[in-house]
């Protein structure tokens, strides 16, 4: 029964089985798994090994893993798709935003302009009715101020300043001159007071006093009260018959005289700055008395003195006996032998009450005469100083109605504000823009990493996608092990059926045998129990001690036992677990073995390619794997990645005809599959080749390098009988008169150049020359280059058989040395067609030597060395470093036509030279008629050496952001400042 019912589980477990198989066909398109799944489908149906299960549950893990890992690879795509999404529409948003900026900072920039504009017209408007005027370059200084907030910011009153400048200069310039007026005006009213003071004095004299200096006021004040004298015109008067014309001349002849105001005393008074009159009479001559009388109000004693003294000063009396005082009547006068005359128009003003009250009356008129003037002049200064005030009050009132600046400023503080946030602006948005670059960057590499991951999986690279083959991965692996658990059960199943098998045939033998056998145990039984009856009697009298401590024995034995079994079961278990442990290692290291056969079998397969690749035996490849086997270095293996780089792309530019190009070139045949479990070999497996295009294949680099050889070999075989005829053919006829025609040139303007410096004059006497001497030979095969040049210039017809071997022999030389230097240095880029053309290059054949010779001394030109250099003055140095140049030059554009510009440059032109080496190296570029454009910091190139020259100065006052220029003309004489729109002549 029990045999039955497990045949009928066993047909059971192998429908479940089939079953599962079945459902797992459903999971092969996304799996692509069709091979294994049948090949090994098949073996679960009949025998599969435990290796074989580890297989391929080991085979569809690394599915799962691979799809766990694609799909993480598309989460996270989908994810920084997202993220680019919501980036791109942040960075849309600060686009717009500093667009907004942009167009309100340009809205704001106009409006500054347009104010900037409003400004300078408001200041244009209000200069028009202005109390003050701007200078004109007051005036564009204020406009270029305010133009320049359109780059700078500016204080306003900085940018006013100009204008404020000359506010303070018109309103210092007024003030300074109300000053004037007011202090005329102030001297004016002192006058006045003065003069009526004046006034008032004379209105209280009795009698006019002639002008007094003050020593002789003061020292008249000292003499005492008791001093008994009279001023002479105070002690006279006129006679009754003098006319008013005679008054005025005798009066007039006495003042300048200085009789009429001196002193007429008996006593001897103290003089200082005075006159006194010493009496003696002549009464017999003419005499003052004549027209003159005594003044009857003095003291007697004073009038005798007086009439004395009258009669002591001659009156019109020609030729006296007597040295006196003469006054004549024509107003002359004549003291000893001094003589003098009377002013003109000089009226009678102190001799006389009716002459001194008509003065008195006439000084009062003239000094009211003078107040009314002064009150006059006082009213046109209090009118001009009123006039003035006003002026200073209109200037002081138009300026502080000048414009300001307020909107200007508030759309500087507008466009400053909208700046900053333009810049924090643009800075987020390049932030932004590197952030979505750096997304686009890490989508495009998730992207190739995405597509070269799953290349063999001919599935749509979606998430939904590979999110349902990872669920088929598991549904597969956990029917799986369904199946494995079937095909176990149906394994243990199969066993025990045999095992019941063999058990019930065992059990029929023994149930025969056991039928036998329960036949005599029935016989023996039946006996037994009648000895057993017949013993029983007999059990009574019997001593059962000894069975007792049997049994007692087996039961401890079988306690025993049963303990032992206990720990033998215990003991099973941990085996078991060890043997399963035992066989999980066993089995991965089949799985590693089975891995590091086929990476070994891969190996000797790539290993014996490139042995073949390049010709090598591969008898013993193990060997050979440790003699040139080396440590994994990344940095030299990417050193070598970049020269095989460069020397390809040297190569192929060398070979262009072969259309070279670099291909993937696999050493084993693998597929993508079979790489993904074979490590770091998948990268060792593919390389670059180089392959070249011939007669329409590609072939490798040993292949087309055997082709050209053997093209060389057969070229050189072909060129070899007429190689050394053409040669000696090129260089001597085609090659060779090319070059003797150029040594020719060379040393004609050697020779221009040595006579051009010989012309040269300085101040330091000092005169230069230059050679172009040849070098000598390299070696016993080359020619020296006097010999070279020597044979070179004989016509070729002329050159004996020897000659043309020398010439062709030494070339051959060259061109051989030139060959194996590009064949030793293979990093050198020149082709051979360059290093021929170096041998060729006459110029190396010859050097220059530069001497020197000073005036005044006896030796020979001498080489100038850097030693004899190095000794030379500051001016001698520049004058040998210049004047061979200028020679050059010179030499060189005359060989270009008459219209090529002969122009010279120089920075920081002969510094450190004195001017007379100047003046005479400028007197060099005059003579060679160069046209020069010179700089210096000092120079201004205005020597009588030069004919006519353009000067500009450059000025850049106090490190403002521009720089100015002052014009200057030099016509060979002096220097002209050019201000305007004056040009050039």
């Amino acid at each position: 029964m029990e045999l039955e019912n497990r045949k009928y589980l066993q047909e059971e477990l192998c429908n479940d089985l089939e079953e599962l198989i079945q459902d797992n066909q459903q999971y092969l398109s996304y799996l692509r798994f069709e091979e294994l799944d049948s090949s090994y489908s098949e073996k679960l149906r009949t025998t599969i090994t435990t290796f074989e299960r580890k297989y391929w549950l080991e085979q569809v893990r690394q599915k799962q893993s691979h799809f766990r890992e694609l799909l993480q690879m598309l989460s996270k795509l989908v994810h920084l798709e997202n993220q680019k999404v919501d980036l791109e529409r942040l960075v849309g948003n600060v686009q717009q935003e500093l667009d907004e900026l942009q167009r309100d900072l340009r809205h704001w920039q106009q409006t500054r302009l347009a104010e900037l504009e409003k400004w300078k017209l408001a200041i244009d408007a209000w200069l028009t009715r202005s109390s003050f005027q701007l200078s004109k370059n007051q005036y564009h200084k204020l406009l270029y101020c305010i133009d320049n907030l359109l780059e700078t910011e500016e204080r306003e009153e900085v940018v006013l300043s100009p204008l404020t400048v000359s506010y303070q200069e018109t309103l210092k310039k007024e003030q300074l001159a109300l000053v004037p007026l007011e202090a005329r005006l102030e001297e004016n009213q002192t006058k006045i007071a003065d003069i009526q003071l004046e006034i008032e004095e004379w209105q209280g004299q009795k009698a006019p006093k002639p002008y007094q200096h003050e020593g002789r006021k003061s020292n008249r004040k000292s003499w005492s009260d008791k001093a008994k004298y009279v001023l002479f015109y105070e002690g006279v008067d006129f006679q009754a018959n003098v006319t008013e014309e005679e008054r005025n001349r005798i009066e007039g002849a006495l003042f300048t005289s200085g009789i009429l105001d001196s002193v007429i005393s008996e006593e001897m008074l103290q003089l200082a700055d005075d006159w006194m009159i010493k009496s003696n009479p002549q009464l017999m001559s003419s005499t003052l008395a004549s027209v003159l009388t005594v003044n009857s109000d003095l003291p007697l004693e004073l009038q005798s003195q007086v009439a004395n003294v009258l009669d002591s000063i001659f009156y019109n009396e020609m030729n006296p006996m007597i040295d006196l005082p003469i006054i004549h009547q024509d107003g002359r006068f004549q003291i000893a032998n001094l003589s003098g005359e009377m002013p003109v128009d000089y009226q009678a003003s102190f001799i006389g009450v009716a002459s001194q009250e008509r003065y008195r009356q006439e000084q009062i008129k003239r000094l009211k005469t003078d107040i009314l003037q002064l009150e006059e002049a006082n009213q046109e200064l209090s009118t001009q100083i009123r006039e003035q005030k006003q002026k200073l009050q209109s200037i002081e009132e138009a300026y502080q109605e000048r414009p300001r600046g307020t909107e200007v400023y508030q759309t500087y503080m507008e466009t400053k504000i909208l700046a900053l946030a333009l810049t924090a602006k643009e800075k987020e948005l390049t932030i932004k823009n590197a952030e979505l670059s750096t997304l686009q960057q890490q989508l495009l590499m998730i992207k190739t990493h995405i597509t070269e991951k799953a290349a063999g999986d001919q599935l749509n690279q979606k998430e939904e996608t590979y999110e349902e083959a990872l669920q088929y991965a598991l549904n597969y692996e956990q029917n799986l092990h369904e199946a494995f658990s079937k095909s176990s059960e149906l394994d243990r199943q199969q066993e025990m059926l045999e095992t019941i098998a063999s058990h019930v045939s065992n059990y029929q033998e023994e149930e025969l045998s056991l039928l036998d056998k329960v036949s005599v145990l029935i016989g023996e039984i039946t006996k037994l129990e009648r000895l057993l009856k017949e013993n029983e009697a007999q059990q009574q009298i019997i001593n059962v001690a000894e069975p007792t401590a049997k049994l007692m024995a087996a039961t401890e034995e079988q306690r025993q036992c049963q303990q032992e079994i206990k720990q033998l079961n215990q003991e099973q278990i941990k085996l078991e677990k060890a043997r399963t442990k035992i066989t999980g290692d066993i089995e991965h290291e089949d799985l590693q073995l089975v891995l590091l056969i086929k990476l070994e079998s891969n190996w000797r397969a790539l290993f014996e390619k490139e042995l073949q690749r390049f010709n090598l035996p591969s008898t013993d490849l193990l060997m050979i794997a440790k003699e040139q086997g080396k440590e994994l270095n990344v940095k030299e293996l990417k050193r070598l990645e970049d020269r095989f780089s460069n020397q390809f792309g040297f190569i192929a530019d060398q070979l262009q005809s072969y259309r070279p190009e670099l291909v993937n070139v696999s050493g084993v045949d693998l597929s993508a599959e079979e790489e993904q479990g074979l490590g770091e070999f998948a990268s060792f497996n593919h390389n670059k080749e180089p392959r070249f295009l011939e007669d329409g294949q590609l072939t490798t680099t040993s292949e087309l390098l055997e082709r050209l050889k053997d093209q060389r070999l057969t070229l050189q075989e072909l060129l070899k009988k007429d190689d050394e005829q053409l040669f000696k053919k090129v260089i001597l006829e085609s090659v060779g008169k090319v070059l003797r025609i150029r040594i020719q040139q060379a040393q004609q303007w050697v020779a221009q150049m040595n006579e051009l410096l010989q012309e040269q004059k300085n101040s330091s006497g000092l005169s230069l020359s230059i050679s172009w001497k040849g070098v000598s030979a390299n070696s016993e095969h080359d020619l020296s280059t006097n010999q070279l040049v020597r044979l070179l210039e004989k016509p070729t017809e002329l050159l004996s058989d020897d000659d043309r071997e020398v010439v062709s022999r030494h070339f051959q030389e060259k061109v051989r040395l030139a060959q194996e230097q590009l064949h030793n240095e293979p990093d050198d880029r020149s082709t051979l067609f360059q290093a021929i053309a170096s041998v060729l290059d006459y110029r190396d054949w010859f050097e220059f030597e530069l001497k020197y010779k000073r005036a005044n001394e006896g030796y020979q030109p001498q080489p100038l060395t850097d030693r004899r250099f190095n000794q030379f003055s500051g001016g001698e140095k520049a004058i040998a470093m210049y004047l061979p140049l200028f020679a050059a030059t010179y030499s060189r554009y005359e060989d270009a036509g008459e219209q090529c510009p002969r122009v010279i440059t120089l920075d920081e032109a002969f510094a450190g030279i004195d001017d007379q080496n100047i003046a005479e190296l400028f007197k060099a570029c005059e003579q060679l008629n160069f046209n020069y454009v010179m700089n210096s910091q000092a120079l201004f190139g205005d020597y009588p050496t030069v004919s006519k020259l353009a000067i500009y100065e450059l000025l850049r006052p106090q490190n403002v952001n521009f720089v100015t220029t002052i014009r200057y003309y030099w016509d060979g004489q002096k220097k002209h400042l050019l201000t305007g729109g004056e040009e050039l002549v």
